[in-house]
């Protein structure tokens, strides 16, 4: 017998990154001087000077990784690539730590995170990026799963910001009923950042921590296909590991990571290309990307049956006896069995072909 373990459609996974690609632009810097603000407000702290040190700080440290390290030019694979954005972790990590050292949000519990994300919103110092609501309404309607995973300081700020675009877990027991945000947090007495739990609390700041974030929500690799959302280097890693990924910029050869990506030699085509990786400027262009998962995935059912069926109908005019079908054990399908007339009739003429073979069953219970 055939066997055929199907990825169901119906479990396609959408994950985002947040800064610059969910919003247009990074929001760091809003969040920062929103914290600066609360606490001038809450306790009359004047928390500027504390501030002004800690970006100089950063920027040190960072260029004094960079000076240490081989030039971009000369970082031409994605293993190496990917060794030096692993290696900012020290830097990332100590400027999270001084964040919370400075008090930056102290005081504000998650209620007042989301609303300094809202109100970021509402004021236009915040932009979506076009498109989101819009795919994620899609989403909804396909069953499908949408997650958030990002080295933002905040999961409660990116809440605010999203809004109800996002499926909030509301009781707070963490029993899977709403969207994933999985990012750092603040910690309201103190104002200290930790990690998320996914990663047992360990601060997410690199592209290698978004990819392990990645892969334990997907549950080790099961389920259905993964769509992965991206602007900047911290989501390479991520890009490369998705089923298909789709990188945001303002227009192609733009930002840094395109750019890091064509030096790479990585093939990042516009999404109407339909490739495993393909660049857009809204997400109303990402539809064509994510409904060609879709046929793709037919289209490789389709030319295996074909296949099996020709190798079949061969050795009967050759008088030998038709080849096992076991050979295509190991294939695996994506797709359920299509609802639309026109397609489910293709559909159901390829499975014909199998009709002295017990195949597919599970995609036609469907």
């Amino acid at each position: 017998m055939l066997r055929v373990h199907r990825r169901a459609l119906s479990n396609m996974h959408l994950v985002f990154d947040f800064d610059g690609t969910i919003t247009l632009s990074d929001t760091i810097g809003h969040l920062a001087r929103a914290g600066v603000a609360a606490q001038k407000l809450s306790r009359g702290a004047n928390l500027e000077p504390a501030w002004d040190a800690l970006l100089q700080a950063y920027l040190a440290d960072n260029d004094a990784y960079r000076a240490q390290f081989d030039t971009p030019a000369a970082r031409t694979t994605a293993a190496q690539e990917l060794r030096f954005l692993s290696g900012l972790a020290d830097v990332e990590r100590a400027s999270l730590r001084r964040v919370g050292e400075a008090a930056l949000f102290k005081g504000l519990g998650p209620a007042a995170m989301r609303r300094i994300g809202a109100d970021a919103v509402a004021n236009g110092d915040v932009q979506l990026r076009p498109g989101l609501a819009r795919l994620v309404a899609r989403a909804r309607e396909k069953g499908w799963s949408v997650s958030v995973v990002s080295v933002n300081w905040s999961s409660e700020f990116i809440r605010g910001v999203v809004g109800d675009v996002l499926r909030d877990d509301g009781d707070g027991d963490g029993d899977g009923d709403g969207d994933e945000v999985v990012s750092n947090s603040t910690r309201e007495e103190d104002g200290a950042i930790r990690g998320p739990d996914v990663l047992e609390g360990a601060l997410l700041v690199t592209a290698p921590d978004k990819a392990l974030a990645m892969q334990r929500l997907r549950g080790g690799g099961g389920g259905g296909p993964l769509v992965y959302f991206g602007d900047s280097t911290t989501d390479l890693a991520c890009l490369m590991e998705a089923d298909r990924g789709v990188v945001l910029a303002a227009a192609e050869g733009e930002g840094a990571l395109l750019t890091t990506m064509k030096r790479l030699g990585l093939e990042v085509p516009p999404v109407e290309a339909k490739k495993k990786m393909g660049w857009a400027r809204t997400f109303d262009e990402c539809k064509r990307l994510i409904y060609s998962c879709q046929r793709f995935v037919i289209g490789r059912c389709v030319l295996v049956c074909d296949a099996s069926a020709r190798s079949q109908a061969d050795a009967r005019r050759e008088g030998r006896e038709p080849a096992a079908a076991c050979s295509y054990r190991n294939f695996v399908l994506w797709a359920a069995a299509p609802t639309k007339p026109r397609v489910r009739s293709v559909w159901d003429r390829q499975l014909a072909m199998f009709a002295r073979v017990d195949v597919l069953a599970a995609a036609r219970s469907q």
